[in-house]
């Protein structure tokens, strides 16, 4: 990824998942929360093929605030240059990923997940220059 100043648009779009107004199901199996970062050269939210995936770091954690006000709670990843981490084995519960403000923003960008068992989420983080 090229060093240039970066804006970042929260696009979130999560399937399987359950909102905060609905009971989060819980069987004893786990979850997983996909995060997905890519470009976003036509700003239109979605990640048509032409655009990449982008390598960088994100955070998941289930502190009582979203973003987390205790960097400690929080889990640190990288995606893989396809722009793609998957956190697995997630008990079911209410969890908040970001995006780590390294791309120029001053905070971090963050979406609570609802998360049931048995359930995939997907976060979809698109950047743009």
């Amino acid at each position: 990824m090229r060093n240039s100043l970066y804006l970042v648009l929260l696009i979130t779009a999560m399937l399987m998942s359950c909102g905060p107004d609905q009971e989060i199901f819980n069987n004893g199996n786990p979850g997983k929360i996909r995060v997905v970062l890519f470009l976003d050269r036509n700003r239109n939210g979605k990640q048509n093929a032409s655009e990449p995936g982008v390598a960088e770091q994100i955070a998941i954690s289930q502190d009582a605030a979203c973003p987390a006000n205790d960097q400690s709670s929080m889990v640190i990843r990288n995606t893989e240059t396809n722009g793609i981490y998957v956190f697995e084995g997630l008990e079911p519960g209410r969890y908040c990923v970001m995006s780590l403000a390294s791309l120029g923003a001053t905070t971090p960008f963050a979406v609570e997940v609802f998360l049931s068992s048995n359930e995939e989420a997907v976060v979809m983080i698109g950047l743009v220059e």
